[in-house]
């Protein structure tokens, strides 16, 4: 399945950034509840018909304007794709991992905007994701497709939507850029906002900027020469929404975290987002100084850059718990036991080594299916500052069925470390320093071995609210 251009790989987190210079105007309220949604009667009909405009919009675009082969449907189509076996299919990385779940998004919020549950917004976004397959492309349906843009679009969907309530909630005339389907809803059916201000659920969001020195112990088979400028800027930012130590909660996406970062330099780009999300919360232990939750989760990640491609859609069991230590200790930490469903990671070995092909698709990335877990810990004084550490593990084993030609089965080590420390210079505001390491080990049945470690350098400011 193809969805659009290039830059929708930009996306999801530009959106965040726009998304944060809304929501540090939203006063936040002292109340530790979450907000609730007005109980407005479903629109079923209309829904299914905004998830299958979309649909048909960008059928149009890849038809009519980009005139692409595989939109020039037809009835001989359509009655293949309904009677064949499911595919995995080898579009680009940036279309397949990132635009999937953001069209996805849209199906969601077609059922969330017209006051659809989460879960028959989940059905809506399954049902359309699999009308595109088998009937909106002359491509066979593809197994990963359908997977990518359900999970992720629900994912990616249910926080969008949630955030623009809260904008909407404060009147912000930026609202439209989080989510602009929810935005035309509210104007068509003229719905008055649907929580209330004051019930706010944005707990905390930050966003910081910096530098990064760079050092890069890459695989021979590489190309060094995105590397050569050692030097870039960077804007990172972080939105919790919900409090996670609230009474025990089974609806979806009460509380939820997302993390996006950019860099840039005249030879490197790099657009990252990571994601976990509350499918149902049952708290462990709430004491006048502690409290812990566990959570069955759901989390869409990736990273996208001139070096590293890669993407995991997970679900899996979290713990987070924090404890106050007198008035000066913050203690906090968060576990994350995760089984990836479907995976994505950059295969060198095609990126650079294949041979040339005639122009057919070539997917330069492996699917696979694994083990993954995030483990974060924090330690505050409020006079010397914060310790932060922040680990994620993901162990990929190649899908066979996915292999492309040139490829190979195997299995993939990602591990990303962040340690940072920071302290508060004035106000809200705080200056830090912290060391990133990416580390990918791949070993392949019918390739040689690769081995990447890509370790930064950062310096930053950060502004909280």
């Amino acid at each position: 399945m193809r969805l659009s251009l290039y830059p929708r790989a930009l996306s999801i987190p530009l959106t965040c950034f726009l998304l944060f210079l809304t929501v540090q105007h939203i006063a936040v309220s002292e109340d530790t509840g979450t907000a609730s949604e007005k109980e407005l009667s479903p629109r079923y009909g209309i829904a299914a018909l905004e998830a299958m405009g979309s649909n048909l919009f960008l059928l149009g675009i890849n038809r009519y304007i980009r005139q692409a082969d595989y939109a020039m449907i037809s009835p001989d189509s359509m009655r293949t794709n309904l009677t064949t076996w499911w595919a995995w299919d080898q579009d680009e990385f940036s279309v397949n991992q990132i635009g999937h779940p953001y069209q996805g998004s849209y199906y969601f919020i077609a059922g969330r905007s017209n006051n659809l549950n989460f879960w028959e917004s989940s059905l809506l976004t399954l049902g359309s994701s699999a009308t595109w397959e088998l009937l909106m492309e002359t491509e066979l349906p593809s197994i990963n497709d359908l997977v990518v843009t359900s999970l992720g679009g629900i994912a990616v969907g249910e926080m969008f939507h949630r955030l623009y309530l809260e904008a909407d909630a404060n009147n912000l005339p930026a609202r439209w850029v989080i989510s602009p389907l929810d935005s035309l809803n509210s104007e068509i059916f003229e719905e008055s906002p649907r929580i209330h201000p004051s019930r706010s659920s944005l707990r905390q969001a930050y966003l910081a900027g910096g530098i990064v020195l760079a050092d890069y112990e890459l695989d021979g088979t590489r190309n060094y020469e995105a590397a050569e400028n050692n030097f870039s800027a960077y804007a990172n930012g972080q939105i919790i929404y919900g409090d996670p130590y609230t009474p025990g909660s089974i609806t979806p996406f009460e509380h939820f975290e997302q993390r996006f970062r950019i860099n840039l330099s005249d030879t490197f780009y790099s657009a990252s987002f990571f994601s976990d999300g509350s499918l149902a919360a049952f708290p462990l232990y709430d004491l006048p100084h502690s409290q812990g939750t566990a959570f069955a989760s759901l989390h869409y990640d990736f990273i996208f850059s001139s070096l590293v491609n890669f993407s995991a859609n997970s679900i899996g069991l979290s713990f987070k718990t924090q404890h106050h230590l007198g008035s000066s200790w913050y203690l906090s930490a968060k576990l994350h036991l995760n089984w990836i469903i479907l995976g994505a990671s950059e295969y060198i070995h095609l990126w650079y080594d294949a041979p040339s092909d005639n122009g057919d698709e070539r997917r330069n990335y492996d699917l696979g299916t694994g083990e993954g877990g995030k483990f974060y810990f924090e330690v505050s004084h409020n006079k010397i500052g914060s310790l932060l550490i922040d680990y994620s593990y993901y162990g990929l084993h190649t899908i066979a069925d996915s292999v492309p030609d040139y490829g190979s089965t195997g299995y993939s080590i990602i591990e990303i470390l962040d340690i940072a420390f920071e302290r508060r210079f004035f106000g809200d505001w705080y200056t830090g320093v912290s060391t990133t390491s990416y580390h990918k080990r791949g070993v392949y049945d019918e390739a040689p071995d690769t081995n990447d470690i890509i370790s930064s350098l950062n310096f930053y400011v950060k502004h909280s609210l």
